[in-house]
């Protein structure tokens, strides 16, 4: 389990447009995006641990800064990785629709619609 899910979502998303779609512009703003998130998160573990103190130390604890992390370290058992069907489902939808709608936002067709047509 990682502390900060929607950061690494913007990182992950980031390098993913970087290393496809490798223009200077894009590169620009996936690299102000993953630079964002990442100080972002670093800096909330920072300001947490000063309100929380040792609830936040025990957080810590469990959990891991990285995706991932914690579970390949047991720190987290391997069950906490579902978060259930109606997340995954909905997950599964959002993704198909925002990958549909990708070339009417100025991108290129992206799987699974690539291979549709």
């Amino acid at each position: 389990m990682t502390r900060h899910p929607m950061m690494w979502s913007f990182i992950l998303w980031a390098l993913v447009h970087a290393t496809l779609w490798p223009s200077g512009r894009t590169l620009i703003l996936s690299g102000g995006i993953a630079l964002l998130a990442s100080a972002g998160a670093l800096g909330q573990d920072r300001k947490k641990a000063r309100l929380l103190g040792a609830p936040w130390r025990q957080w810590q604890a469990r959990t891991s800064f990285v995706p991932f992390a914690a579970l390949l370290s047991g720190k987290a058992e391997w069950h906490a990785l579902w978060p259930g069907v109606v997340p995954v489902l909905g997950g599964v939808i959002l993704w198909l629709g925002a990958t549909w709608a990708h070339p009417l936002m100025g991108g290129p067709f992206v799987p699974p619609w690539l291979w549709i047509g």
